[in-house]
């Protein structure tokens, strides 16, 4: 995303090597700032998924170096408490609108890699709607959404209402036809202390989890 917003323009293949080494001074920098713990957003295995998705192939240094640092981490997939993350902003974007075999085929993908945790929100255009109509054996997959942030006419807005968060998240269920979900996030604005203070988002999740 930074590489885009950078350049101007869709990626190619060809820039696989600039964002993967970008990443890795991303990890390295946020690493060597933080005291305990690091969480990254995204990393070079959401690197290797969306190069196969995208272009059909992956530089081998980079699914060298994912595989690298997924091992150094002494995780592996396998392991019933670890998720990793396939983030779907850009199955949003209606760049593939009437490709679902291609979607589908990268769902796939993330699952042979051990990707098993699906980021959407409604924010990220038709994300949910995808994933609804394309995510196979529902159960086999940890699924997070959002609320608070309404993206519309390519400008972003906030509502952290009660009313508007039991809406956004009964409509969230209905269009990734599903009865539950494993996570919730609130989408700040960046006024945290505010939404947790003043706002009604916090109060209306605790009830819709003790709803089931």
């Amino acid at each position: 995303r930074e590489f885009v917003e950078k350049v101007g323009r869709p990626p190619r293949y060809g820039d696989v090597d600039t964002i993967a080494s970008g990443q890795i001074a991303g990890e390295d920098e946020a690493a060597r700032r933080s005291l305990r713990l690091v969480v990254l957003d995204t990393d070079l295995l959401s690197t290797v998924i969306y190069s196969h998705h995208y272009f059909g192939d992956c530089p081998f240094w980079v699914e060298e170096a994912a595989g690298a640092l997924l091992r150094a981490s002494e995780l592996t997939p396998e392991d019933p408490d670890v998720h990793l993350n396939l983030g779907n902003v850009r199955h949003a974007q209606g760049r593939l609108d009437d490709a679902h075999d291609q979607h589908r085929r990268c769902l796939e993908l993330a699952r042979e890699l051990g990707i098993n945790f699906i980021d959407t929100a409604p924010a990220y255009g038709s994300s949910e709607q995808r994933i609804g109509e394309l995510l196979p054996d529902r159960h086999d997959w940890v699924v997070m959404t959002k609320v608070g942030e309404i993206f519309e006419h390519g400008r972003s807005r906030f509502d952290f209402s009660y009313p508007y968060t039991v809406q956004t998240v009964e409509q969230s269920l209905r269009t990734l036809r599903t009865d539950y979900l494993d996570c919730v996030l609130i989408h700040s604005d960046g006024d945290d202390l505010r939404i947790f203070d003043e706002a009604g988002a916090v109060d209306a999740l605790h009830e819709l989890k003790r709803r089931g």
